[in-house]
Parts: structure tokens; C-alpha cells; sequence
């Protein structure tokens, strides 16, 4: 026998509500308290109820669906990212498209693919915004939210907002941290050029640095990937003076400078060499012992959930731009602080 789905009304009974309620909680914009909010979303996980997507997007002309464009997803802080996101705006009702990018980072997007699919939201998860697909969007209505990115004129667009981790101030406590334990020599493997968040961090990292009284690193370039930080490690190391102390633009490749340092020169990281890395990854959490900045991803995911409701709900929140806090998590990779 076919069991029965549950109902609207067995939740707003459940959590003790109206049936307005429990409709208003479900319902993208509507305004609800966060008490009978929270009271109707338990209710509603308890017994299993999912609100019919279809019917209320044909009621007001949306699809209730938030379209994601995501690249490198071999990198385990981007996969978490988008787990968060996705379960953050299930949440709140709402289903995700997922658009797999290529490798490069200024994706165009095309608004083809959005209209199709009638997304109501763009999220680029740590994908840089092209000015081209902003004003597309922004011409058919479609708002557009960057996490983990920052392009200039976001945050001050009327349809695209931003949600980062704490890059500057990250790079400014990994250079406090590399100089209490005593390293005079440093060096900075960066994601790419035209990203917004390693160029953030290397410019907090340089000033930490120039706080310090303590020289500029060797800066190379990793374009974010395994293989790309594995050439610009060797590259670093096999440099007349060699630096003690490395700080990565990212895990992943924190994580390959690790194998480079290891393998290949056997240097014991840790003690010859100090490698930090940003994220605060799975990876570098379980196994490695990478010492690291993290950038909460379901502080960054919550906050792009409830950006996405206010700006369907036509109400846009402050400024555009939230920085999500951060700490630096010091494990084995780097060296402690002298006594």
C-alpha cells in the first residue's frame, strides 16, 4: 500500500501553528518569525513533509529553484561548499540546478541555460562573474550571488551580492603566526591571477609580513590546482635561498606543496619547513594535519540562503557584501610559536 504524504496542516498541528504559518515559512520573501520558523521546519523534518515546489512556483511565476555554477570539485573545500549550500536552501524550500563549469575561472555562464531552466537565483560558487552575465541577468531578473568571489562592482550592484571568507585579515594571522615561530624567509603559492580571494590573501599576507619588520615572500602562481602548486613548489625549493616557510592560497594546494616538500626533497614538514594553507578543509582536518585559515562553509552557506529569500522577496539586505569570520587552526604542518 502507497503510503500517504503528510500534509500542510499535520505540520502547522505539529508545531503548533497556523496553517498560514507553516505555508508563509515555505514560501520564498514571506515574512515569518524566526521562533515559528525554526518550530515548522522540525515539525516539517519529523514527518517527512516536502511543500510542492511545482504548484507555488506556477502561482507565482517561479521556478523555486536556485541554480549553482561550480568548478573544481576536486578541491574538498568547493564539494563541502556546495553540500552546504545545497542543504542550507533545501531548508528553506527551495531545489538546486547544479552547472558544472570547466576549469577556468572567469566562466561564461551562458543565461541561455538559467532562462531554460527558469532558475530563479545564479549562485557562482568560487567562480568569477564576467560584467557580460551580470548585466544579462540583471535584464531578465535574475539576481546573482558570488560565494567565495568577489568581482569589482559587486557588492554595490542592484542584482548581485557577495559572501567571502575573511581573506585579508587571514593572510595578516598566517604572516603573525609564520613570524612567532620564527621564520625570516617566506614564500606564497597564489590560485590565479584574476581571483579575488588569493589576491586578497597574499595582500593581507604581505602586509602581516611588512608588520613584522620581515621581507615580501617569493610569490608563484598555482592557478588553484594540484598539479599547478606541485611545478610552483619545486620551483620555490629549488631556489638558491630557500624559503622556510610557505603559505598557500588554498588546501588543495597546500596539501600538493606538502607532497612536493616531502617526496621529493625530504624536508620534514613541520620542522625544516612551515606550510599553512586557507579553507580549513576536510582534507586538512582528517589526516594531513595542515595548519590552515578556515572559511566556514556553512556560516558562508546560511548566509547565501538567507540573501537569496530577501532578494527574491525584492528586499535587499545592507550593503551586498558579508565577510564570514575565520581562525587559523594550527596543526602539524608549521612550526610553533618560539617560547
Amino acid at each position: 500500500m502507497t503510503r500517504r504524504s503528510p500534509t500542510l496542516n499535520e505540520v502547522a498541528r505539529l508545531a503548533g501553528v497556523s496553517p498560514s504559518a507553516v505555508s508563509r515559512t515555505f514560501t520564498v520573501g514571506a515574512s515569518v518569525a524566526d521562533k515559528t520558523r525554526a518550530k515548522v521546519l522540525q515539525a516539517a523534518e519529523l514527518i517527512g513533509y516536502r511543500p510542492n515546489l511545482l504548484a507555488r512556483s506556477l502561482s507565482r511565476q517561479r521556478s523555486g529553484t536556485v541554480g549553482i555554477a561550480v568548478t573544481r570539485l576536486e578541491n574538498s573545500f568547493n564539494s563541502l561548499l556546495l553540500e552546504e549550500l545545497a542543504t542550507a536552501l533545501q531548508r528553506v524550500g527551495l531545489g538546486c540546478r547544479l552547472i558544472v563549469t570547466g576549469d577556468r575561472d572567469a566562466v561564461d555562464v551562458r543565461i541561455e541555460e538559467v532562462l531554460q531552466h527558469q532558475i530563479d537565483v545564479l549562485v557562482l560558487c568560487a567562480v568569477n562573474l564576467s560584467s557580460r552575465i551580470e548585466e544579462e541577468c540583471a535584464a531578465v531578473g535574475v539576481p546573482v550571488v558570488m560565494v567565495n568571489r568577489i568581482t569589482p562592482g559587486v557588492g554595490r550592484s542592484a542584482r548581485a551580492i557577495a559572501i567571502v571568507g575573511s581573506n585579508e585579515d587571514g593572510g595578516r594571522v598566517v604572516a603573525d603566526h609564520l613570524a612567532e615561530a620564527g621564520h625570516r624567509s617566506f614564500a606564497f603559492i597564489a590560485g590565479s591571477v584574476d581571483a579575488s580571494n588569493s589576491r586578497e590573501r597574499e595582500a593581507g599576507f604581505i602586509a602581516g609580513l611588512a608588520k613584522s619588520g620581515l621581507p615580501a615572500p617569493i610569490v608563484e602562481t598555482g592557478h588553484y590546482t594540484f598539479n599547478g602548486a606541485m611545478d610552483a613548489t619545486r620551483t620555490i625549493l629549488n631556489t638558491v635561498n630557500r624559503p622556510d616557510a610557505l603559505f598557500c592560497a588554498n588546501d588543495h594546494m597546500a596539501l600538493a606543496a606538502i607532497t612536493v616538500a616531502q617526496t621529493e626533497f625530504g624536508l620534514s614538514v613541520g620542522k625544516d619547513i612551515s606550510i599553512v594553507g586557507f579553507d580549513d578543509s576536510p582534507a586538512a582536518r582528517f589526516g594531513a594535519g595542515l595548519t590552515s585559515f578556515s572559511q566556514p562553509a556553512s556560516l558562508m552557506a546560511e548566509e547565501a540562503a538567507r540573501n537569496i529569500i530577501a532578494l527574491l522577496g525584492g528586499n535587499r539586505t545592507e550593503d551586498g557584501l558579508f565577510v564570514v569570520p575565520g581562525s587559523l587552526k594550527i596543526r602539524g604542518s608549521s612550526r610553533p610559536a618560539n617560547p
